[in-house]
Order: structure tokens, then C-alpha cells, then sequence
């Protein structure tokens, strides 16, 4: 079925029912029992708008792309499904792809969405060099980046406070048993790795505990990563780190892994943090302290900061959030 001729079976114009399907009828003060009608005989009828002519006629469209490092990541999982809820809610579809923390892999992406004419790029970005989304921008294709970031990117970003919540987290660990601490964490060319590690090292500092750091280990945030710090330091230790702080929730899966794959029983004894947080922290038989990412709250100021680049009002370039700080002690 046509638009028209399901204008023509409600007895209003063809604009008018393109207004009541677009969900604009409140703002064109057009009748309940209207709408009504209309859709329900597009109900009746299974009418599906083609969403890709409109686009074309209008220029838009309505296509938001947001670009992971990882499928699998918890984290990601719930700020995509955030994000997927809100652009729907708006009249958006999103499109979710992975970059599988490859530069090479993210701007090839970022290229690709930009050919499909995308309304605008929402990425979590591992690229150090941003000139493929400055490319995107010059295209008309508003760039937002969420939770990692580099010093100048000129580009609008939304993240957390991670100096302060690794100091706080770090502060939290040395409240209790006295012990040298292990830190695992990322790419030290990224600033938010960069970050976490420094605010971990300022409460050493503060606290008097700068010289008893265990072992510092900087690679990227996976899950293979974590195995792979874990393994090097039980190769080194023949045992585990009763205190660890690692700059991602991935890497304290990847210990986890290393830990249920080598020991007979799961440790009681330890007091571990991360970055992160699943409610699987909560059931472990031992302490892992975390700092919780306010995924939803990035999800919606996305939106709010999408919608007033579209609408050319102001907005916050730079949106910094804080994050939750889980203490959990057995």
C-alpha cells in the first residue's frame, strides 16, 4: 500500500497522514480521532513507510551510527542498548558497529558509515588521530565521542572524570589490608588510560605508599590482556597479587579467566579494584572494589547534545561525568 492510498481510505491528505505516521500530529494540532484512524488503517493494512525514499526527499536519513570497541564488553552492551532505545524513541535507527579496538579497523568504519549518509557518528574511538571524523564533520556529520578521548581532538566528547575515580578507587584499597599493589592497564597513548593510571599513582603518592607498588603493567583493554599480565605475574610470583588494580573491566576478566583456569579454588584472601562494574563482583567469594561508568546518563546527554547540533542550539561541548565508586568489603 501506497501513502496515498492510505490517505485516501482516512479521508485526509497525503501530508496529513505522513504527519500522524512521522508521530508530528501534537505539534500540527491535529485531532486524536484522526490519528486514530489513520493509524489504525495503516495497522489493518501492514503499511511500512519507505524510510529510504523519505530520506532522500528530505535529505535525512534518520540513521545514527555508533561504533564500538567491543561487542562483548558489559559496558558497551548497556550504553548500546541506551542509546538504541533513545534514537528510537526519536524517530532514529541506530546502526552498532565494532571496531575491535583496530584503528585501522574504526576509520575504515568510519568511512564506510559516512558513505551510507548517516545523520551523525556516536563512537567509543581507539584511533589516536582523528582526522577521519574531522573528515566526517566537514561532510555535515555531527561527531560525538563517549568515555575515551585525546587532549585536542576538537571534536565533542562525553566521559568520565577518570583521574578522580581511580584516585578514589585507589583510596578505597589502601583503607584496608597493607600490601604492594599491582597495576594492570592500557595504551598510555590514550588519555583515559593515561588518566586512570595518574590518579592511581597521586593517591599512592598521598597516602605515603608510592614505593610499594608490586608490578605496573601497560598493554590495552581486553580480556587477553588481563590473562596475559595475570599470567606474567604468577610466572614471576607463584602466586596471585593480594592487592590489583586494573584500568579496565575486561582486563579483570581476563584475570578471572588466568585465576579459575590455574588455582583449585577461587582466592578468599585478596582486595582487588576495577575500573567498571557487573553485578558478578557482587558474588565473588572475595573483594573486588569498582568504579561504575553512568552509561545511561552518557546515553541520554548524547541525544540531548545530537539533538541541539541538529536544531543549532548551544550546547556543552565537553561533558565530563562522574563515576560511581563501589566499595564492597567480605
Amino acid at each position: 500500500m501506497k501513502l496515498e492510498d492510505l490517505a485516501r481510505l482516512a479521508g485526509v491528505s497525503k501530508s496529513t497522514a505522513s504527519i500522524i505516521l512521522n508521530g508530528h500530529a501534537e505539534r500540527y494540532r491535529i485531532s486524536e480521532k484522526t490519528c486514530k484512524r489513520v493509524l489504525e488503517l495503516a495497522s489493518e493494512h501492514h503499511y511500512v513507510a519507505n524510510a529510504q525514499a523519505a530520506g532522500l526527499r528530505s535529505s535525512n536519513s534518520k540513521l545514527l551510527a555508533l561504533i564500538l570497541p567491543d561487542l562483548l564488553h558489559h559496558g558497551f552492551a548497556e550504553l548500546s542498548k541506551h542509546l538504541e532505545r533513545l534514537a528510537r524513541k526519536a524517530g532514529y535507527q541506530l546502526i552498532i558497529s565494532c571496531s575491535d579496538d583496530e584503528p585501522e579497523m574504526e576509520e575504515v568504519l568510519v568511512r564506510t558509515l559516512t558513505g551510507r549518509k548517516v545523520e551523525a557518528i556516536i563512537s567509543v574511538s581507539t584511533v589516536t588521530d582523528y582526522s577521519v571524523y574531522h573528515q566526517a564533520e566537514k561532510r555535515g556529520i555531527p561527531v560525538i565521542l563517549l568515555d575515551r578521548f585525546q587532549s585536542g581532538a576538537k571534536l565533542d566528547t562525553i566521559i568520565s572524570d577518570d583521574r578522580q575515580a581511580a584516585k578514589e578507587l585507589t583510596q578505597v584499597m589502601l583503607t584496608g589490608k597493607p600490601g604492594a599493589i599491582a597495576y594492570f592497564g592500557g595504551n598510555q597513548a590514550l588519555d583515559n588510560c593515561r588518566l586512570r593510571f595518574q590518579g592511581f599513582s597521586e593517591a599512592l603518592e598521598e597516602s605515603g605508599e608510592a614505593e610499594n607498588i608490586a608490578t605496573v603493567h601497560h598493554l590495552d583493554y581486553s580480556v587477553e590482556a588481563g590473562y596475559s599480565m595475570m599470567k606474567d605475574y604468577f610466572r614471576q610470583h607463584q602466586s596471585l597479587p593480594e592487592k590489583l588494580f586494573t584500568g579496565s573491566f575486561t582486563l579483570m576478566e581476563g584475570v578471572l579467566q588466568f585465576t579459575r583456569g590455574h588455582l583449585d579454588k577461587m582466592p578468599e584472601q585478596v582486595d582487588w579494584a576495577t575500573f567498571g562494574d557487573s553485578y558478578i563482583l557482587d558474588l565473588l567469594p572475595f573483594t573486588i572494589h569498582s568504579a561504575r561508568q553512568q552509561y545511561e546518563e552518557m546515553a541520554k546527554r548524547a541525544m540531548k547534545s545530537l539533538d541541539a547540533k541538529f536544531n543549532k542550539r548551544e550546547y556543552q561541548r565537553q561533558i565530563v561525568l562522574c563515576r560511581e565508586i563501589i566499595c564492597r568489603r567480605i
